[in-house]
């Protein structure tokens, strides 16, 4: 009797080649967005320092910190589920769009 041997799962490693490249196109578009959050909020709405550094840029880091562990966690999720090695988070970041949008209502 003939068995089929199953081919062995590959461990999900934590870093492969591209995330270094991945993590800092991240982190300079959100850099980006930040600044350009700021000045807009402080010279076309009028916010205050208080409110802005209080309030709106803080919300905005554990926006960005939750988000990209969540869409990691459900990465980590999908491959153990599948079995595959290859599952990839999708990055979060500032919407553009709505960046500009926003501060013209």
């Amino acid at each position: 009797m003939e068995t089929e041997e199953t081919p062995r799962e590959k461990p999900m490693r934590w870093f492969v080649r591209g995330d270094v490249d991945g993590f800092f196109s991240l982190a300079l578009d959100n850099l980006v967005q930040v600044l350009l959050i700021d000045f807009l909020c402080r010279t076309v709405l009028g916010f205050s320092e208080a409110l802005l550094y209080g309030r709106v840029l803080p919300g905005v880091a554990v926006s960005l910190l939750l988000g990209n562990l969540f869409y990691a966690w459900q990465a980590r999720r999908l491959a153990a589920a599948t079995g595959r090695s290859d599952v990839c988070a999708l990055p979060y970041g500032i919407n553009t769009p709505s960046v500009f949008a926003f501060p013209s209502w």
